[in-house]
């Protein structure tokens, strides 16, 4: 189990005064999982913790997904969203059973700066995608995307049941790339110019991590 996971599900027990999921069956984990789901939280450091999502981060969120110099590196490149768009984002987000995001809380004032969320979840093959954002220059490169990362690598792994968690970085993402080598995943490839964008190609290079791998 996840050391720092907290939540209130009815099905739990206590362990060092943090209160731990305690699921029952892969067959009943979907259903668990996004039932309960807004119940969790999970305790980064002292300073920063992920849990799901309300309409009352709609406001912080709206800054985080409209900052462009985060967003350079996400895949699907897009900014310019409304405040509406920003409320259908976390209802929708929060009602899909192959997604499953989190934002990231600074707790000293209470604001979301980020978000990471695990996406094309397929039971079946016990596999996901992670994407990791922090969308305030302020608390990027100072090691946190790598402390979010390794906490969500073990919560895929220990409390969804996942046996593979893959990732997509920009080549030219080097910062991102060496961070998520060092949570333990290995480079299986590159997709050589796979995304278009400001008038050029761009080569993706794919990560992968498996359970027995998890370090």
């Amino acid at each position: 189990m996840l050391k720092n996971i907290i939540c209130y599900f009815p099905n739990y027990y206590h362990k060092n005064d943090i209160f731990i999921c305690n699921f029952v069956g892969k067959e009943n984990l979907e259903q668990s999982i996004f039932t309960n789901i807004y119940y969790i939280m999970i305790k980064i450091n002292n300073d920063f913790l992920l849990r799901k999502a309300n309409l009352s981060d709609a406001n912080d969120l709206h800054e985080v997904l409209n900052d462009k110099a985060a967003a350079e590196n996400m895949q699907e490149l897009f900014i310019g969203y409304s405040e509406e768009d920003v409320r259908n984002w976390i209802e929708s987000n929060n009602s899909k059973n192959d997604k499953l995001t989190f934002v990231i809380e600074y707790i000293p004032i209470t604001k979301v700066i980020g978000y990471a969320e695990f996406h094309n979840i397929e039971y079946r093959h016990s596999k996901c995608t992670l994407s990791i954002l922090i969308g305030l220059k302020e608390f990027r490169n100072n090691g946190l995307g790598g402390e979010i990362c390794k906490s969500m690598v073990k919560f895929g792994f220990n409390e969804l049941n996942m046996n593979r968690i893959e990732g997509r970085i920009f080549s030219n993402d080097v910062f991102s790339l060496k961070s998520a080598l060092r949570c333990g995943f290995k480079k299986e490839g590159t997709q050589v110019q796979a995304q278009y964008r400001h008038g050029k190609y761009h080569d993706l290079v794919f990560i992968a991590i498996l359970k027995k791998e998890l370090i």
